[in-house]
């Protein structure tokens, strides 16, 4: 009887240790990746815990708790049974995602980062690391900008400023609809691999060519579509070769985009791309000035057709600014019109634009603003 009780007891303890165990570590697991992740995103390597804490620590607490309740079962046999069958896959499942460490296992601001920022995303941490350092102060400060796509845009967009790196005035953001296909998906690594820089850039353009000549739009149109838009990019962006001849091709590959995302009724994508077209006719070498900047203004004015205040405030705010700088540079039409044009859609960038959020972007669209009130108060 002793013996049996002492079993019993024995029984419990451990299956209460394996228990408390299992839920200890998958809450303390969720409990960083649901947001604490952010300061171990900082700091890999040091200590017990890194930034890959939060793939593995929920996982071994699900196996913890499942072997657990293994234990309840007093019959040698189906324990073993229920040990063969639950408890081995999930282990199994465990370490292959722990492995693996799937994208659908990172904090969301992750993904948002690495989908928005791909260009640029392997080298952030190492920037974050630089600048917010080991002050829990300015720790706070960045894991707060983190918290929201608009914050994120603002960092990124300062780091490249800062590094020199490429600048994309507007991105097209991650589409759900838009999947990479699995012939494609190495290529699309490689590029995400590579360092922002000019010599990046020329493989950058490489690679997309490269997937275009396999890839007929019929196929993958979302997916073709979004090549085309990224090659704009790179072309825009190129530091190499003549800048004339660069922003052609990037004219190319943006009308070719925007061809087949009127078609499929991609509007957020075709938005995305009337922007990049927009700015990229405002700095136009070739062709007639006037011509272009008529281009550039129209183009501006479709992607505003899609990308209103409310649902999208900060593209808004920037294609209202990009905007108000075409019609600044505009040659032909009453110059007093022009300058009425600017004035408006600087003021409607500034509704966005705010001292807090945006001080930098503020800035700019104030200077030009004043710029372009002295000038209609002088004509």
């Amino acid at each position: 009887m002793d013996a049996q009780l002492a079993g019993t007891t024995t029984q419990w303890i451990s299956v209460l240790i394996s228990f408390s165990a299992g839920l200890a570590l998958l809450s303390y697991g969720m409990y960083i990746r649901l947001g604490y992740s952010k300061k171990f995103f900082l700091k890999e390597g040091k200590g017990l815990t890194g930034p890959a804490v939060y793939h593995a620590l929920p996982l071994a607490g699900v196996v913890l708790c499942v072997m657990g309740l293994v234990g309840l079962v007093s019959d040698l046999d189906t324990r073993q049974k229920l040990l063969i069958y639950l408890a081995a896959p999930s282990l199994l499942a465990a370490v292959a995602i722990g492995v693996s460490q799937p994208s659908w296992l990172k904090p969301k601001w992750m993904r948002q980062l690495q989908a928005n920022h791909p260009d640029v995303y392997p080298f952030l941490r190492d920037v974050a690391r630089e600048d917010v350092g080991d002050d829990p102060e300015r720790v706070r400060d960045w894991a707060e900008t983190m918290d929201s796509s608009q914050g994120q845009d603002e960092w990124v967009a300062r780091v490249r400023k800062r590094r020199g790196w490429p600048r994309r005035e507007l991105h097209t953001p991650e589409q759900p609809s838009v999947k990479v296909p699995r012939r494609f998906r190495g290529d699309i690594a490689r590029v995400q691999e590579l360092p922002p820089s000019s010599r990046g850039l020329e493989h950058q353009i490489e690679i997309y060519e490269e997937i275009l000549s396999q890839l007929k739009w019929e196929e993958e149109p979302g997916f073709w579509a979004t090549v085309q838009n990224k090659l704009g990019i790179a072309y825009a962006a190129r530091r190499r070769g003549n800048r004339a001849e660069n922003l052609d091709k990037a004219i190319a590959a943006y009308e070719a985009a925007l061809e087949v995302t009127e078609k499929r009724e991609l509007l957020l994508d075709w938005a995305m791309v009337q922007n990049n077209l927009g700015t990229a006719y405002r700095r136009r070498v070739r062709g007639d000035k006037a011509d272009n900047a008529e281009k550039a203004i129209a183009a501006y004015r479709s992607a505003l057709e899609v990308l209103n205040k409310d649902q999208y405030p900060s593209y808004w705010a920037g294609t209202q600014s990009s905007l108000g700088f075409a019609y600044i540079k505009r040659d032909p039409g009453d110059r007093k019109d022009n300058l009425d044009e600017a004035i408006a859609a600087y003021r409607c960038a500034l509704e966005v634009y705010t001292e807090e959020a945006f001080p930098e972007e503020r800035a700019r669209v104030q200077k030009r603003l004043e710029e372009a009130v002295r000038e209609q108060s002088s004509l």
